[in-house]
């Protein structure tokens, strides 16, 4: 049966069920993060990053589609003879969009035997800000976590990684020109600049958040290196999850670098592996002096912001 109430007529379920959120630019932790809260006993992290109106055909590895921009489309065939389902009724379909969101979380947590759904999100490029704004529609007391990280290093690891996704799709006689930055610690602009507009728009988003949530918290990759216990029960006792220092060290150990790299331990480079090197600062070793200034005059009041 339907669940009706004059704020949310259509909604299935009586309330949100994606009750947490990660909010991030790529390569800010978010993959450790999730894999740490799905470790928890009562707590399922996934990634369906429904909102933001993007769809990209060509992507180096999946096609980037949301669920939003699959409403969208959907929308536009669905059933064109009914006036109350025309593309333009909006009503109908933001509530279609959100109870596709609130199944996924039930069909998930009844999957894992868990009582706890969230996510974890890194908005495509220029999305930010409609996601936030959805994201508050969809759920106002959402428990928001804003985890950022040094946009310089954010530029390498985003870069390593697109690099190392073409490396694979290249022809061999090609893969000289993917190697090399690698090899040689530089960044190409066209990485660059692409890496440092994400940072930009989803930091951005991330902080104006703090007015749209009464529930968030801003954590730092940088502080979950130093001090991963305390950031971690930080972290859960936010969520309403059970922080017992077992509980605590059981998912941190899991989900601790030599883990997740293989045997690697923090520092010991692997420059064609997802999880590379786990540390902090390593931009000092691939970013050019023009690169860093360039950093500094466009981004220089988000770092001093974050306390970088």
């Amino acid at each position: 049966m339907i669940w009706q109430k004059q704020n949310r007529p259509g909604r299935i379920f009586k309330e949100p069920q994606m009750s947490f959120l990660i909010f991030a630019c790529p390569k800010s932790g978010t993959t450790w993060l999730q894999q740490l809260l799905s470790h928890h006993p009562d707590a399922v992290c996934a990634e369906s990053r429904a909102f933001g109106d993007y769809y990209d055909s060509k992507s180096l590895r999946t096609p980037h589609l949301t669920l939003e921009k699959y409403t969208s489309i959907l929308s536009q065939y669905f059933a064109p003879g009914v006036d109350a389902l025309k593309p333009e009724a909006a009503t109908f379909y933001r509530t279609l969009l959100f109870n596709w969101l609130d199944t996924l979380a039930v069909t998930t947590k009844a999957a894992v035997n868990k009582r706890v759904y969230g996510e974890k999100f890194t908005p495509y490029q220029a999305t930010a800000d409609h996601a936030l704004n959805i994201l508050r529609e969809y759920h106002p007391d959402l428990k928001f976590v804003n985890l950022t990280r040094d946009g310089r290093d954010v530029i390498v690891s985003g870069t390593v990684q697109w690099l190392n996704l073409r490396l694979r799709q290249a022809p061999p006689d090609e893969h000289e020109a993917f190697e090399k930055p690698l090899r040689e610690h530089t960044i190409p602009p066209a990485d660059f600049n692409m890496f440092l507009d994400y940072w930009l728009d989803a930091v951005r988003a991330g902080l104006k958040a703090r007015r749209f949530f009464r529930h968030y918290l801003h954590l730092s990759y940088e502080n979950f290196i130093e001090a991963p216990l305390h950031q971690t029960t930080k972290l859960l006792e936010f969520l309403g999850l059970d922080a017992d220092s077992r509980t605590v060290d059981s998912c941190v150990q899991a989900t601790a670098f030599n883990k997740l790299s293989g045997g690697r331990q923090r520092g010991d480079e692997d420059t064609h592996s997802f999880f590379r090197k786990g540390v902090v600062g390593d931009w000092k070793n691939w970013l050019s002096p023009e690169q860093q200034r360039v950093f500094e005059d466009r981004a220089g009041d988000l770092l001093k912001a974050l306390g970088y």
